[in-house]
Order: structure tokens, then sequence, then C-alpha cells
């Protein structure tokens, strides 16, 4: 019998596909819903108003679209505008249209000639090999110049990942970069000759993105209310036994009750403090590696306005704010303008961003200042002339794992799981979207059937 621990979408993954092979397993969630960091809010006279409070797309190719369809889930699937293609940057207190070719980026007017000039020349870099503890910033800043990492990577990283990208390492974020940069010297001759490779797809669904995680949990042998306190083999250290006990405290009928079941394989798809606890009674070290892991504080604002109320056209899929623009929030994605069905036609939706790790201080404001002040910037950005139909506050103390240099001390530690009948599928580690984690729970639990049929 397996253990899933956690039941969003690296855990539904894993279940999913061992339940097609009719593999034993129980998936226990400390919570009463299921979806993990996917999060819907719909709310207002007939569903009127979607928030996605977690995860705002899925980014899916091939593979990802394959699950969709096994799932039975393809109907509800829905594409990106194509106006959402279009990606913005605040610039001198304006939304200024980001180039998204190498040709726009050489040709454009959006990066001042002396950047121009040196994007050009990172045509002519030679083949290297990078070091493990190579930065995103740095590596980008040393051949395009710290214009582009002001106004285009930095801003992209942290709408993404919530971080610095003077710490976010490439190998683990970026690793077509590294290949580029290997293969073929330049990174730009990189994307030239790969152009024609699919363009992965930005998608949702009609009922947001928590409704594909409870749609795949439907008819798997899911324990909601189920929370895993400890995870102990007292013979584990002398071998003796492979069998991992858990201890499991859940509610019934309003009484707590703890109950200790036995499994052969733990698969643990919890937060890197959660993950840490589990662990630490048989794997000290590897233990207080992982709770290292940093997750900076995010808040989402929700902002709905009326469509006559603004005084910029919304045709793009948002704009990201740079540090270097002393602004307040890091970025908004116009989510009225990316999918359908988010708000009324005669409003609009702003998805706001306050926090991730160049604005942690700005979280710790009471949420009455970050609301003001987020709002008062949005008015500033894009000519508002009234106050918001209607906000939703949300706020994520720990928002998106970093891949930073402590990833790399992780990485070397984990190696002591992979005889230990322990396995991790987490957003922390392998990949933080969730593509990646669909990804992870399928490939983990393919293999873990292609061994048990040795």
């Amino acid at each position: 019998m397996i253990a899933i621990v956690g039941a969003g979408i690296s855990g539904l993954s894993i279940a999913w596909h061992l339940h097609q092979k009719n593999i034993p397993y129980q998936i226990f969630e400390s919570s009463d819903e299921v979806g993990g960091y996917l999060k819907t809010l719909q709310m207002g006279k007939n569903k009127a108003y979607l928030f996605e409070k977690g995860a705002n797309s899925l980014l899916m190719d091939d593979e990802i679209l394959d699950f969709i369809k096994q799932t039975n889930f393809e109907d509800e699937l829905i594409y990106a505008n194509k106006i959402s293609n279009s990606r913005f940057i605040v610039r001198d207190g304006k939304p200024k249209k980001l180039p998204t070719s190498p040709q726009a980026l050489l040709f454009g007017s959006f990066f001042s000639t002396q950047t121009k000039t040196k994007i050009f020349r990172e045509l002519y870099y030679k083949k290297e090999e990078l070091a493990p503890t190579t930065t995103i910033g740095d590596f980008l800043e040393n051949r395009f110049g710290k214009e582009v990492v002001d106004y285009a990577v930095s801003p992209f990283v942290t709408g993404v990942y919530a971080a610095d990208a003077y710490q976010l390492l490439l190998k683990y974020t970026f690793p077509k970069l590294t290949e580029y940069a290997q293969n073929y010297g330049s990174v730009l001759k990189g994307f030239i000759k790969n152009k024609s490779g699919s363009r992965k797809k930005s998608v949702s669904f009609r009922r947001g993105m928590q409704s594909f995680a409870k749609h795949i949990a439907k008819n798997l042998n899911v324990q909601l209310n189920h929370t895993v306190i400890s995870i102990k083999n007292s013979d584990f250290i002398e071998r003796k036994s492979r069998r991992w006990k858990l201890e499991i405290e859940s509610e019934k009928q309003g009484k707590k009750q703890i109950e200790i079941l036995e499994f052969d394989k733990v698969f643990l798809t919890t937060p890197p403090s959660v993950s840490a606890d589990f662990l630490e009674p048989h794997f000290e070290k590897l233990a207080l590696t992982i709770k290292k892991i940093h997750y900076p504080t995010m808040c989402l604002i929700h902002s709905v306005f009326k469509k006559e109320d603004i005084d910029f056209d919304l045709n793009g899929f948002g704009a990201l704010h740079p540090k270097v623009e002393n602004l307040f929030s890091a970025g908004t994605i116009w989510s009225s303008s990316v999918f359908e069905g988010r708000s009324p036609k005669d409003e609009v939706l702003f998805t706001g961003f306050v926090g991730g790790r160049q604005w942690q201080k700005n979280t710790e404001l009471p949420k009455e200042e970050i609301l003001k002040r987020h709002t008062e910037e949005l008015k500033q950005i894009y000519g508002i002339k009234n106050a918001p139909i209607i906000q939703q506050f949300t706020k994520w103390d720990k928002s998106v794992p970093q891949y930073d240099e402590q990833l790399l001390k992780v990485e070397k530690q984990l190696k002591r799981l992979k005889k230990s009948d322990i396995y991790i599928c987490a957003n922390w580690f392998g990949g933080v979207s969730v593509a990646d984690c669909i990804k992870k729970g399928r490939n983990l639990a393919l293999q873990f059937i292609a061994d048990s049929n040795l």
C-alpha cells in the first residue's frame, strides 16, 4: 500500500496514474478540499466573478494536453485570448510593450542604443560551461547588460518565481539558456535555431484552475481532514523493516481520533517545513537543509473596475513592475483580458501582486494599507477614475519556493532518500509550475509502476 501525503496537483497526479493501474494507495489531506496552491473563488450574481487565489493558468504542451484528455476534462479547457501574447512592463510610470523576439530586441525602441549594441554582440559569444551557482541575473547582465535585467528579466522572474534574479539559479529555472550557452555560445542563436519548436499555450478552465484538481480527485481515494502527524519506522535504522508507520489525526462526529497505519511507500508532496518534520526522525541533516528553503510572502489582490473608468487599452497579459521603478506592487495580470468569463463584459479584472523576495517589507503592512496603496497605484498607472466595484484580498505567508543556492544543498542531500521508500514530489524541487508538478507526479508514478513489474 502506498501513502500520498497532500492532495495538491502533485499528489493527485501521482494518485491518478497509480489508480489507472489498480495499484492501492491512499491520499491524506489535512484541509477540507483538494488543490493545494490551486484555489479558485467564484462570487457575485450567477458567479459572474472568478478569482484565482493561487496559480492563474497552466502552460500547456502535448504531454499536459494528453493528461487533460485522459482525465476527460478537455471540454472545460479554455485558451488564453490572442491579445495576451503581448506582455507589458511599466516604465516611466506607464505600461510599455516588451519585445518578444530577438529582432524586436535589436531593432525596437524599448531598449537604449547602448543596450541594443550589447545584445547584438551576444550573437558572437563562444560556447561555455556554466557553474551550477550561476544566477539568471548575473548570466544575462553579463551578456545583455543591466538594463535588460532591470526592465525585462527581473520583473519576469518576480512574476513567475516571486524571486530576485540575482539569487535565482539558472540551472533550476531556465535550463534552456544553459543548454544554449553550451551548444551555441549565444543565447540568441539558440532561440533563433529553435524557434520552429511549438510554443506552449497558456490555458485555464471554465470554472477555474481548482476545478481541474477537483475533477481529478473525484474517483480517487482521498481522505480529507486527515492530518499526518508523523512518519516513523522503529526498525528503519537497523534496516529490519521497510514499512513506514503514519500517525494520522482525523475528526468524526466532532471527536478527534488518531490512528496508526502502515505503508510500503510514502510520497511526500508537502511544503518544506512539513516535509522536514516528517523526515527529521530518520534524516536529521536532510530535514535541516530542507527547512532552510525560503518562501517569501505574497499578497494577491483582485480588483474589479468599470471598463469605462479606465483610460488604457488592456490588450495584453498584464504589466510587471521593475524594482527600479520604485512602485509598491510587483505587477498585475489583466485577468479579464486573458481569459473569458472572469468578470462581466463591461468590467475589467486586475490580479495584482504585492510582495515576493524583492518587495517583502510591503507585505508586513496592515491589510487596509496594502489595499489602499495598491489601488492608488492602479489608478495612477491606468488612469482609473473611480474606486473598485469589488476587491478580494489573499495573503500567502509562503508563496513560491526559492530556487536559490540552498537548493544545491537540498539536491545533494536528497540522494539519501533513494533507498528509503520515501519519495519527494513537491513544487520546491524539480520545477515550481503546475505543469512541472503534473509531470513530476506522472513520472514518479510510472517509474514506480515499471519497477514493480520487474
